[in-house]
């Protein structure tokens, strides 16, 4: 019997992580984003996002953006203290909904400075999720 449930949790796992190709945990907290195509176009938003991870995020837009787009973000933090990190993106997808598009996006490049504040800030959220 002590197999038996070993072997469901295994197989719910082993469904899990079939379904989940993610890399890294997704959180769902309180950020905004503005995007663009260049650094020297004008940013479109800001946008709420859906959730961010330490890969990418997901965000809702008005504008359908297309597969490989390479987009600049520009992550908006809720805390003033904190200074908005620019980072190169592509979108992996974008998926028509009720009212505009949903967009998930994977990060490229981020300078050395950025990406060490956000990973902080992440780990940060992370550690606030699992130890509350």
């Amino acid at each position: 019997m002590i197999k038996k449930s070993f072997d469901i949790r295994i197989s719910d796992v082993r469904e899990f992580i079939s379904k989940d190709k993610r890399k890294s945990e997704r959180l769902a907290i309180q950020v905004r984003l503005l995007y663009s195509s260049s650094l020297l176009e004008e940013w479109c938003g800001p946008f709420l996002i859906d959730d961010i991870s330490g890969q990418g995020v997901r965000f809702g837009s008005d504008i359908k953006v297309a597969l490989g787009t390479r987009l600049y973000l520009k992550i908006l933090f809720l805390e003033e203290s904190m200074k908005p990190i620019v980072v190169e993106s592509e979108v992996c997808w974008c998926a028509k909904k009720k009212h505009g598009y949903t967009i998930g996006v994977k990060f490229h490049k981020m300078n050395d400075t950025d990406r060490r504040r956000y990973i902080e800030y992440i780990s940060e959220k992370i550690l606030l999720k699992y130890l509350q």
